[in-house]
């Protein structure tokens, strides 16, 4: 049972109102006048407040984005001042209404958290339901894993060289790139200073996220549709090509699509029945999205619009609205604020535009939007369906149409999740980004959801045909799953890293010098392929010494990628020393492995002598 507010204190509130709005609008006004102080007179201010008179921690960096706070805080008080001073009867009754509601759901939340978690173990008692959840985690676990030691692409090998290995302080605070996902950069050094560098160990977070889909797309699947579609769903999920290549790839993109799906079934629980705990958790886990990659704005934009569609259709009972939508307002702002806060090691060392305004978010030019977007498209459309029959993308393409035709049979929402779609186009088209395949994959586990109820229906329409339509649809449907597992058989047999297959052209070159490597040799490659090798030197423990262009050299190793259609002179100007520090009369290939050939080039010893005034060690 909820408590009331103490009638002293409502009475208090009543008689003494009118101070509130007034204190709204100086604090707002303050704020902005802050906001005009340059940094030095904000600095002397400071250093006034401080105990020992110096606050080194307000730094330039710092200052501005007190600045972009203080200017938002203002404006918001300021508003919220002068609407209470314009309507004050309806300022006092919202304010009265608001406080009780507040601190209603604050004494609620142990009560509801509690009901969540009974809730959580009561499923352990139905073997119908966590059974199969079971069997799709573990599957995917197996599936992920025989592909776990992919070779080590760019990206994931930049942020574990560059960032994870980093202590947090400067992992977690070093955005110059936006590789750096920092939520997953934290996962990830959390996993290799605990079990050492393997590839396994940095895809961890990764592969695991990944495999969590299955089960928690099943369970969505489940609440929204039927136990044969919740099936289909997790089994699709577990064995889509895409998910797992992404789940083996140290990224944090599995992350967002977990993070959408606990979203997506928060926001079905919330419309059924109020819960202050699961407010809290949909802005923990909308917040910890953003902190992984940004762009979960667009998963985020997709629920919330969902939301609001659902409200102002008025499918959310009458005693209700008001709550439901005070609850999606202050649930975003919460949001927003967690992130802000999480963010703020990036914002004091890198500056809020390293994160919201850096160059690989800038807009694209009017004129090459719409190619840029049918190009995006294409490939978006290329890797969601690669290695995949067309027979299957075809049937999962019709499913997915039937499913939202016919959404009102299939589905206890009121208004389909797919209607939160909409929004995308509206703020890609004002946005105007260069909209990766990547970014959408949050929508991958949702996608199959929808497709698997279509499809689940459209067995259930062909079963009608036979004299047992029950026992037609279950046959039809373990025929789907078994074709499904099949094809699975074969990808991995053709695709699986087994063997001598999970070594790349970057490793074994590395495995093939290593014996070779002496003191005063360095190691030259040129990106792609750099990162790739940065990481193989943490793992095989090599001095990083190796890969300088400082230091005076004997001879160097120097790796070049056939596929990419260097030579040797090209990948010496742009990572080696200086031309004049090699003997290019020495120069041989020594190997070549998959795309990588292997080149020997003694130094100019010399040269080196006279620039660094001694000989290498």
């Amino acid at each position: 049972m909820s408590k009331r507010v103490p009638p002293l204190l409502e009475k208090g509130f009543h008689k003494n109102w009118q101070v509130v709005p007034v204190a709204l609008l100086v604090f707002g006004i303050g704020f902005l006048l802050l906001t005009l102080l340059p940094y030095p007179a904000a600095r002397r201010l400071g250093d006034l407040l401080a105990r020992d008179g110096s606050l080194e921690l307000l730094t330039p960096a710092l200052w501005r984005v007190f600045q972009g706070l203080l200017a938002v805080s203002g404006l918001l008080l300021s508003g919220i001042a002068v609407l209470a001073l314009r309507f004050p009867a309806r300022f006092r009754a919202a304010t009265v209404w608001l406080k009780q509601t507040l601190l209603r759901s604050l004494q609620n939340l142990p009560g509801d958290s509690k009901r969540v978690f009974a809730h959580g173990l009561n499923l352990l008692h139905q073997p119908k339901i966590w059974l199969p959840a079971l069997a799709l985690l573990f599957l995917g676990l197996i599936l992920r894993w025989l592909f776990v030691n992919v070779p080590m692409e760019h990206d994931e090998a930049y942020t574990f060289s560059v960032f994870a290995v980093q202590p947090l302080r400067l992992g977690l605070s070093d955005y110059h790139y936006p590789n750096n996902h920092l939520f997953h950069t934290f996962l990830v050094h959390l996993s290799y200073r605990l079990f050492g560098v393997q590839p396994w160990t940095v895809r961890l977070p990764a592969l695991l996220a990944g495999a969590l889909l299955a089960p928690f797309g099943y369970g969505l699947a489940r609440r929204l549709y039927s136990p044969a579609a919740a099936w289909l769903a997790g089994l699709t999920i577990a064995l889509a090509p895409v998910l797992v290549s992404f789940s083996v790839n140290a990224r944090g993109y599995t992350l967002l699509a977990l993070f959408t799906l606990l979203n997506a079934g928060l926001a079905v629980s919330l419309l059924r029945q109020g819960n202050a705990f699961h407010w809290l958790l949909l802005a923990l886990f909308g917040a910890l999205g953003l902190y992984t990659v940004p762009v979960f704005v667009y998963s985020l934009a997709t629920l919330y619009f969902w939301l609001f569609l659902v409200w102002a259709s008025g499918k959310v009972e009458s005693e209700r609205r008001f709550s439901f939508l005070l609850g999606v307002v202050l649930c975003g702002i919460l949001t927003v604020l967690l992130a802000g806060l999480l963010y703020l090691p990036v914002f004091v060392n890198s500056g809020v535009r390293s994160v919201i305004a850096n160059q690989w978010i800038e807009p694209v030019a009017r004129e090459w939007f719409l190619p840029t977007l049918q190009s995006r498209l294409s490939e978006t459309w290329r890797e969601w369906t690669r290695f995949v029959h067309p027979a299957l993308v075809g049937l999962f393409g019709i499913g997915w149409v039937i499913g939202l035709v016919f959404h009102a049979r299939l589905s206890r929402l009121p208004i389909p999740l797919q209607a939160g779609l909409v929004i995308l186009p509206v703020i890609v088209f004002i946005q105007r980004p260069n909209p990766w395949a990547r970014i959408w994959l949050f929508l991958v586990p949702l996608m199959l959801i929808w497709s698997a109820a279509g499809v689940t229906y459209l067995l259930e329409v062909v079963s009608r045909l036979f004299k047992n339509p029950m026992r037609a649809q279950r046959g039809l449907l373990a025929l789907l799953s078994v074709t499904l597992l099949a094809g699975t058989v074969v990808y991995v047999a053709q695709r699986a890293p087994l063997g001598e297959r999970r070594f790349g052209g970057v490793e074994q070159s590395l495995r093939f010098i290593q014996p070779q490597l002496q003191s005063g040799d360095l190691v030259i490659i040129t990106a792609p392929e750099d990162a790739p090798l940065w990481y193989y030197f943490y793992q095989y423990n090599l001095p990083r010494e190796m890969l300088r262009r400082d230091i005076p050299f004997r001879r160097a190793f120097v790796l070049v990628s056939i596929a990419h259609q260097q030579t040797l002179e090209q990948v010496i100007r742009e990572r080696g020393p200086d031309y004049g520090f090699f003997d290019f009369s020495t120069a041989r290939q020594l190997a070549s492995f998959d795309h990588m050939e292997v080149y020997l080039i003694e130094a100019d010893h010399q040269a080196v002598e006279q620039a660094y005034g001694s000989s290498p060690p």
